[in-house]
């Protein structure tokens, strides 16, 4: 509970409460960079690192997904938790490159919304355990395929979002 609200309070801080205002789902390119060059500062917990997945197997390596920085990719994947949990859409949507697999564009993005992130599907991104990722050649997975991530420069990016 603790992480939870320490999480809350660092996207607070970086990102700013909406305090019930409409979210636009169009957010300038340049804040998406800002965000991305805080995220990457954050610290993770002391003693980061993998652990075994729960049929004994082990992730592969994170330069295999493209990633160098695997700890600030853990930090923003609980940020991006966080704004999910919260229906952050601008955050998420400033964190995604279209297309996003099912997703083509921002305005599709907005139109499904609510049929994709659905409360078992946020539920299944907020249970994602940080130190289980899943990577390839494609990127790091969380929550079972539900979404793909990307290092992209000193960018961290939803690279896709399925049912």
């Amino acid at each position: 509970m603790k992480k939870i609200i320490v999480l809350v309070t660092v996207m607070i801080t970086l990102f700013g409460c909406k305090n019930g205002q409409k979210e636009k789902v169009a957010v300038e390119e340049s804040e998406a960079q800002k965000d991305s060059a805080a995220i990457s500062e954050m610290v993770t917990e002391p003693g980061f690192e993998d652990s075994i997945f729960s049929d004994g197997s082990k992730p592969a390596p994170w330069d295999n997904a493209g990633i160098s920085n695997p700890k600030a990719m853990v930090d923003f994947i609980k940020v991006f938790q966080g704004w999910v949990t919260l229906d952050q859409k601008d955050s998420i949507v400033s964190h995604t490159r279209f297309p996003a697999g099912q997703i083509k564009s921002k305005e599709d993005f907005a139109k499904k919304y609510a049929e994709i992130f659905t409360p078992e599907y946020k539920s299944a991104i907020a249970k994602q355990n940080t130190r289980q990722i899943f990577r390839n050649a494609n990127g790091a997975m969380i929550a079972g395929g539900k979404i793909w991530l990307i290092q992209d420069g000193n960018q961290f990016l939803v690279s896709a979002i399925n049912k």
